[in-house]
């Protein structure tokens, strides 16, 4: 098995099941309330270890509250933490709305995510060098995700860049992405939302190797300069979204560690996803490889 890294945020979400999101000046009740491991980066590195890849998490922890549960939470999900630091501060933390479409509201408090900076992309990038695999987001200081991607030797990991939450495509260093796996909402920001299309085919023509777009219930497509295909989605019963973005890219990152072709691996993230939005929570319903075996029969 391919070695995954997996570069990015590690937050602890705070998550309240409601009716319906409050509207400007509203206030709504919740029915429930919840504490649960969370960020794009530790979502995604426990979604690769769970469907059994090889998995190493690189970020930072605050000395507050949340560090010992975000670590031991990794540990038990046998993703390998040795390359987190601890800072003096708060750990990220997100508090998380879900409404009763299993739709959700993500306010993000980057923390210790936000504190990473030249100092420890120095100390970790020749590590993460010599993984086969890096899998990216932007909950992290953009500047820290170039300066470790320009690092990066010419023989480097196949990088997977999840551009949550979006920024234009020209703020990207586009020849240093094998896979970008935005969400229609983020393609929109991506591209500035006046041509689709044509936004797509400048990334490509920028550098760009591959784009994967998320389509939710209408599968994804994949693009790039030689290929074009869609994969059909999952029929599932949505119960909450959060993580299902994680959870594809996750599972993206292991199809593509045990060399299926590309439509193959986009089957397994799509299989990946839906089973995610059936279970409450981010990390606590990222699926298992039996769980998706049984949904996909891949």
């Amino acid at each position: 098995m391919s070695e995954i890294a997996v570069f990015g945020s590690i937050n602890m979400d705070l998550t309240l099941s409601v009716e319906s999101f409050p509207e400007p000046g509203e206030t709504v009740k919740a029915r429930d309330f919840k504490r649960l491991p969370g960020g794009k980066g530790a979502n995604q590195a426990v979604a690769a270890a769970r469907l059994g890849g090889d998995v190493s998490m690189f970020g930072l922890v605050g000395r507050g509250p949340f560090a010992d549960d975000l670590k031991n939470n990794l540990d038990e999900n046998e993703v390998n933490t040795e390359n987190i630091e601890t800072i003096p501060g708060t750990s990220g933390f997100a508090v998380v709305s879900v409404d009763n479409h299993g739709e959700n509201q993500i306010t993000v408090v980057p923390g210790a995510n936000g504190k990473i900076d030249d100092g420890y992309i120095l100390k970790v990038a020749d590590i993460i060098s010599g993984f086969d695999i890096l899998l990216l987001q932007l909950e992290t200081p953009l500047r820290a995700t170039i300066d470790l991607l320009k690092r990066l030797p010419e023989k480097r990991p196949e990088v997977i860049l999840d551009p949550a939450p979006a920024v234009h495509y020209s703020a990207l260093p586009l020849d240093s992405i094998d896979f970008l796996t935005p969400n229609e909402s983020e393609l929109d920001i991506l591209t500035e939302a006046q041509n689709i299309q044509k936004g797509v085919s400048n990334m490509l023509d920028s550098g760009l190797e591959a784009l994967v777009l998320k389509q939710g219930r209408n599968g994804a497509r994949y693009l790039s300069s030689k290929k074009e295909c869609s994969v059909e989605a999952f029929e599932v019963r949505a119960v909450d979204s959060t993580g299902a973005g994680d959870a594809f890219n996750g599972a993206l990152a292991v199809a593509l560690a045990e060399g299926k072709e590309i439509s193959d691996a986009i089957k397994f993230a799509n299989a990946g996803g839906a089973c995610a939005v059936m279970g409450k929570g981010a990390q606590s319903s990222l699926p298992t490889k039996k769980d998706i075996d049984e949904l996909a029969r891949i």
